[in-house]
């Protein structure tokens, strides 16, 4: 049996990206089984999709406090995924999400202190099992 990761802090690093992350093969065996990923206060401008699609088993992703320019739509992709924080970004000025798109899993969502002056109405129909909404 292989060993796995089941939670990674890389908070407060100034790093700026963690394509190496999932671009490294030998890495990314040992994430396959990570339920939480720290990266909050960092220098991120992107999460990259790969590594959306690596991380299989991700219940909790914390990015807030980077600099991501939007909240990635394949991030709520990920089918475990039921807490994501990405406040304290420059997400905006509006929430860019497929109407069709069904993210069955997130509960937890904080979009707080971003440049968001709209959010989709149909917001209720992408996250179907939302339970806590926060945009101070």
């Amino acid at each position: 049996e292989k060993d796995s990761v089941k939670s990674l802090d890389l908070s407060a690093n100034q790093l700026e990206n963690i394509d190496s992350i999932s671009q490294n093969c030998c890495l990314t065996l040992h994430l396959e089984c990570l339920e939480k990923l720290e990266l909050h206060q960092n220098a991120l401008t992107n999460f990259p999709e790969q590594l959306s699609k690596t991380l299989k088993c991700l219940t909790h992703l914390d990015l807030h406090s980077n600099r991501l320019p939007a909240c990635p739509s394949y991030i709520l992709d990920m089918c475990c995924i039921t807490y994501l924080d990405v406040s304290r970004n420059d997400i905006g000025p509006s929430l860019d999400l497929d109407q069709n798109t069904r993210c069955p899993s997130l509960k937890h969502l904080n979009l707080s202190y971003n440049q968001l002056t709209v959010i989709p109405e149909f917001l209720g129909d992408v996250l179907e099992k939302l339970e806590e909404l926060i945009l101070e």
